[in-house]
């Protein structure tokens, strides 16, 4: 027996071990560099010698991918300071660093819109709502985080809840394009290539660090030589040229100097993101039992047409994707959904929005126990207190609620528990903006985006011990109630 449990432990490494690496050359670039980099590809695979395959995303995203071991063999950033981040780690080899491009930000607007339009940078306090990208993430919202503040705009805006900040610029030219929020500062080449926007100024270029496409080849490649080709090529007049076409300037010269990262202490930064957590928990649980505990008792005690398809529905939000309900609940509270068309407005980038989040969510885990909870009542007790002339109302005050006490207390909490930890939905309704980060969110962009792990771990620990804090009350009240 421990031979074969010892093969069975070992099987996992052995499959790693033979797992073949990847047959191409792949690239990880900002992905800003999409649409040139896309159209370069032949002119990469030639120089290469080889197949190259990409990997688009946010810089900090894509670095933090590289320092957990991704297997990829040359990475291009939208600013050098991610790339020294590498260096530092040893990550990337230190030789092979090199500018391959520039760029421009620009103030957009949507072009359909009935919203306040700012002629400049100095109208941007008139505005409801500006994206950018999340300075600690997206090279883009630093720098466009720079600029603000050099134009004593930063601050303002931010204490006044007026910053939606995204995880690259993609989706701030989505906001934008969505009508979500009334402007954005993106770089000019994404401005170019989107429908649907126009650019009102562009940012002074004193106002900010220069903007620089840094590459690097990385020291784990298994195609180092393929790879050093490759990043070769970008310097070419062909490749250069496909930049040029797309909006992309040259590199700047003695474009050396570090983008400012200035930001809450992490203190500060977590307790926040924690209580805010708590609150958004709180609120979601308690409008939840509102609805869920006469719900689960009319699933419990009687019967009607289409009950099952009706449960169905209600229980769906446990079984989609956390994305997909909130890609669902973004059609519905955006500028462009249902409460954008009665109202004129949009709920994107609130708490009410984190709130209903996580409402939903967790939604189906009060349903589900509580559903259970009324369902085990003796039904004499019931037909007693019929029998009495109790209204279906006062049966349900009077004997269905204090009989599954227990079992409604224990849902309560797994539901504040879900919607504590809720994470995917969120974010696509909150993105990554200060106000609305909860701490699933922070401890997601300081672990797959910043790497530091360092101040991630007491969050983690934290939250981990209070979901299991709650469930084990959970399960304790349940066992009770089942041993009366």
């Amino acid at each position: 027996m421990a031979k074969w449990i010892g093969c069975l432990a070992a099987l996992p490494a052995a499959l790693l071990l033979a797992a073949p690496a990847s047959a191409d050359v792949t690239i990880s670039a900002a992905i800003s560099l999409k649409p040139a980099l896309e159209k370069a590809q032949p002119l990469l695979e030639q120089a290469a010698g080889e197949k190259v395959s990409f990997n688009f995303g946010a810089s900090g995203t894509l670095a933090g991918q590289i320092q957990q071991g991704a297997p990829v063999d040359l990475f291009i950033a939208a600013d050098r300071p991610t790339v020294q981040k590498l260096q530092d780690a040893h990550a990337v080899d230190s030789d092979s660093v090199q500018s391959i491009a520039g760029n421009e930000l620009v103030l957009i607007i949507p072009r359909l819109s009935s919203a306040p339009k700012p002629a400049n940078f100095s109208d941007l306090l008139k505005l409801n709502k500006l994206a950018l990208g999340d300075p600690k993430l997206v090279p883009a919202g630093a720098y466009a985080r720079e600029t603000l503040t050099a134009l004593k705009l930063y601050d303002p805006l931010d204490q006044a809840g007026k910053l939606v900040t995204a995880e690259n610029v993609a989706q701030v030219v989505a906001f934008v394009q969505r009508g979500d929020v009334d402007a954005g500062l993106v770089y000019a080449t994404d401005a170019q290539a989107a429908a649907g926007i126009a650019i009102v100024a562009a940012a002074d270029p004193a106002a900010h660090s220069p903007i620089e496409y840094v590459s690097a080849l990385v020291a784990a490649s298994a195609h180092h030589d393929a790879a050093a080709q490759a990043q070769r090529a970008l310097s070419s007049y062909q490749v250069q040229a496909v930049l040029h076409d797309f909006g992309f300037t040259p590199p700047p010269a003695g474009a050396q100097r570090p983008i400012s990262n200035d930001q809450l202490p992490v203190t500060s930064t977590y307790l926040r993101s924690w209580l805010l957590s708590l609150e958004v928990a709180t609120i979601a649980t308690a409008l939840n039992a509102l609805l869920a505990i006469p719900l689960s008792y009319l699933l419990a005690r009687h019967r009607f047409p289409l009950r099952w398809l009706f449960e169905s529905l209600v229980i769906l939000p446990l079984i989609v994707p956390p994305t997909v309900v909130g890609f669902a609940l973004m059609l519905l509270i955006g500028r462009s959904g249902l409460y954008g068309m009665i109202t004129g407005h949009t709920l994107l980038f609130t708490r009410l929005a984190a709130i209903l989040a996580s409402s939903v969510v967790s939604f189906p885990l009060l349903v589900l126990p509580l559903r259970a909870a009324f369902a085990a009542t003796p039904r004499e007790y019931h037909e007693e207190a019929r029998m009495a002339g109790l209204s279906p109302w006062q049966r349900f005050i009077h004997v269905a609620l204090p009989l599954a006490r227990g079992g409604i207390l224990s849902g309560l909490l797994l539901g504040f528990a879900r919607a504590l930890g809720e994470f995917g939905a969120t974010l696509m309704l909150v993105s990554t903006s200060e106000h609305t980060r909860t701490l699933p969110i922070q401890i997601y962009l300081d672990t797959s985006s910043t790497m530091d792990y360092a101040a991630a771990w007491p969050s983690v620990v934290v939250l981990a011990l209070t979901s299991m804090a709650v469930i084990l009350l959970a399960n304790r009240l349940r066992w009770l109630e089942t041993d009366k």
